[in-house]
């Protein structure tokens, strides 16, 4: 019987995605990853799944009766010979430590600098595609990308700031038959970028950007808690 592990994080887009590289050092080293999400997020799955841990890396529904779901409740991480309960949703108890740092810390993974060397997103181009010409945005025409919401299904928020855009305003909003990550092609794109601290930023770590017009504000007091996760130069405001 393989080894399992299983991971409780079942929300926030920017965690799980920050998270990749936990399952698949796991999944190498022979482990077989179980990873519940919250319903909300299954349009996740085609977009972070790699075929080559296709077979070792399962994200499931939690409101399904999946594989070693009784153990799903613990409150703590644990380590056997042949189970690991990797607890990163309560990755914020570590003492001293940042909270997505700390994620890697309970993991015992000693170095999460690379963490976007392991994150690859399945791009849909044609949803991209069809989702410029649904915003109006032509070839070649410069825009402003602002975006002020933030959080996971239900509970989206939306923080309001002063943005000074140069060019016409592209704001990200929910639409039908969208999602987070078929928005990539709109930020590739951008002239100028202007969002609220959320996974925008996780996300555009994987993109190729054609501006270094980077603004992002904090939905906290500071930036102490994400500012060393990013190789962007972003603007930071408070």
């Amino acid at each position: 019987m393989s080894k399992i592990c299983l991971i409780k994080q079942g929300a926030g887009i920017g965690d799980i995605l920050f998270c990749q590289k936990i399952a698949k050092v796991y999944a190498d080293k022979g482990y077989t990853v179980i990873w519940p999400i919250i319903n909300g997020f299954n349009f996740l799955v085609d977009y972070i799944k790699a075929d080559e841990y296709k077979d070792k890396i399962y994200y499931v529904d939690m409101n399904t009766n999946y594989p070693y779901k009784d153990k799903y409740e613990g409150k703590e991480s644990y380590f056997t010979d042949d189970f690991v309960l990797l607890c990163l949703d309560t990755s914020q108890f570590v003492t001293g430590k940042k909270i997505m740092e700390s994620k890697y810390i309970i993991s015992n993974i000693d170095d999460f600098s690379d963490w976007s060397d392991y994150l690859h997103i399945n791009r849909n181009l044609e949803k991209e595609k069809q989702l410029m010409e649904h915003l109006g945005i032509g070839q070649g025409q410069p825009y402003s990308f602002v975006n002020k919401n933030f959080g996971s299904p239900p509970n989206y928020m939306r923080m309001n700031f002063n943005e000074t855009p140069k060019h016409q305003v592209v704001n990200m909003g929910f639409h039908e038959g969208f999602n987070v990550f078929d928005w990539c092609g709109v930020l590739e794109n951008a002239t100028e970028i202007f969002t609220v601290e959320t996974s925008i930023n996780i996300i555009m770590e994987t993109l190729k950007l054609k501006t270094d017009e980077l603004h992002t504000y904090s939905r906290r007091s500071d930036f102490s808690e994400v500012e060393y996760m990013f190789k962007l130069n972003w603007n930071y405001h408070t």
